[in-house]
């Protein structure tokens, strides 16, 4: 069952990559966004990783093999998820905001 997902995972991996390729040669303009986008992922994940600890214990090492490189990046995955959490958080906050003040005029 788990080298089937893994081809799924590809083949939707493939199609993903495929699909915005085809986007961007319909539409270059549209993809300035995306690829700002992306850069600013990169750039949190780049915060992320820099303020991430990469201290690993003895049980981490032997039981998972995590060393501390690996263990910096895993704490720049989850700073960034911690990031990307608290924009949504604030985005949402704000449109509903936006709502209230929109419904009083």
């Amino acid at each position: 069952m788990l080298p089937f997902t893994g081809v799924l995972i590809v083949i939707a991996l493939v199609a993903t990559v495929i699909g915005f390729l085809v986007s961007i040669a319909m539409d270059p303009k549209a993809a300035v966004a995306v690829l700002v986008t992306i850069g600013v992922i990169g750039v949190l994940y780049f915060i992320g990783y820099s303020s991430a600890d990469s201290a690993v214990t003895a049980r981490e090492l032997n039981e998972f093999g995590v060393n501390e490189v690996l263990s910096q990046k895993i704490g720049g995955v989850l700073n960034l998820t911690y990031y990307l959490f608290g924009i949504a958080l604030v985005a949402v906050v704000f449109d509903i905001i936006s709502r209230f003040v929109k419904s009083l005029g």
